[in-house]
């Protein structure tokens, strides 16, 4: 990890803040992109698959609800009975073609398409069939309404309320998958959010116990040599702050400059030590309470004791 070590401070913090902002962004793409794809199956549930299956249901309501009205007509013993149930008729006829064509502007499946088109060539022929009857039911013509009611009109009928059936079985399947789908994106999203917020948590963490220690261990053994220093002692020397020093970065200069003033002062010490030794009268240095701080070499011939003796 030398390379990070060696890394200005404010490079290790922006890194560490784009890392976690990088993981912040996942999350919420995460987040965002499965909130997106659930709006839109619920919108597909709700558009092309509830609204369908309501159109469905009106077109069967309507044509089973025609079906009885041609035969409450055929079997009325007034012309204005049988005109109120034909106009129902119509009418009827009318809703089930207006909400067919409301469903098969939906999004359609290829099985869709197909039960789509043999319900309305049923359709058409059972209307056909179903007009032959009107005029016959009108003019009193009971049986032979009946013969053609009866006839080939209820076996379209019967064709036709069977497609409806697949086309409601199929809405229904469909709208199960995208339930399932929806859950499944749902319980997917969950898991990966969950993961990638505790290893933000956890990663976040991470780093900031890790730059915290690159930056205040250094700077702590850097502020106990120089009070060492600044006590006077100048023979310190802590192999820790002489490795950090190959550190490039602000704390390894520092350091370096720390260490660089520490040798200058034992430089100067020594040279202003060597013009005091070279003055022949005795000369000494005392701190507040009078102790001994130096001597120079007079004094300690004069005493004849060494200078780290006092």
């Amino acid at each position: 990890m030398k390379w990070f070590n060696d890394l200005r401070i404010k490079v290790k913090l922006m890194i560490s803040f784009l890392i976690v902002a990088l993981i912040s962004g996942l999350i919420g793409y995460i987040g965002y992109n499965g909130i997106t794809i659930i709006a839109n199956n619920q919108d597909d549930l709700y558009s092309n698959r509830l609204l369908a299956f309501e159109n469905l249901a009106t077109v069967e309501s309507s044509i089973l609800t025609a079906r009885g009205d041609i035969r409450s007509a055929n079997d009325a013993k007034t012309p204005e009975g049988k005109q109120k149930y034909i106009a129902s008729v119509k009418d009827n006829a009318a809703k089930a073609d207006e909400a067919f064509a409301s469903y098969i502007q939906t999004k359609l499946t290829s099985a869709e398409e197909k039960y789509c088109k043999i319900f309305q060539e049923n359709w058409d022929l059972y209307k056909t069939e179903r007009d032959k009857a009107i005029p016959l039911i009108l003019d009193n013509q009971s049986d032979e309404a009946l013969i053609v009611l009866d006839g080939s009109a209820r076996k379209y009928l019967t064709n036709l309320r069977n497609a409806l059936d697949e086309l409601s079985k199929e809405n229904i399947s469909r709208a199960d998958i995208l339930d399932k789908n929806t859950d499944t994106k749902a319980k997917s999203d969950k898991s990966l959010l969950l993961l990638f917020i505790i290893s933000g948590i956890v990663v976040s963490i991470g780093l900031g116990y890790f730059i915290v220690i690159s930056i205040a261990k250094p700077l702590s053994a850097l502020q106990e040599g120089a009070n060492r220093i600044a006590d006077g002692d100048f023979q310190y020397s802590s192999p820790y702050l002489r490795k950090q020093a190959q550190n490039k970065n602000e704390i390894g200069n520092v350091i370096c400059a720390v260490i660089k003033m520490k040798n200058v002062i034992i430089e100067k010490s020594s040279w202003y030590e060597q013009i005091l030794d070279a003055i022949p009268l005795p000369i000494s240095v005392t701190d507040k309470t009078m102790n001994w701080t130096f001597v120079n070499k007079p004094v300690e011939q004069m005493l004849n004791k060494k200078r780290a003796d006092f």
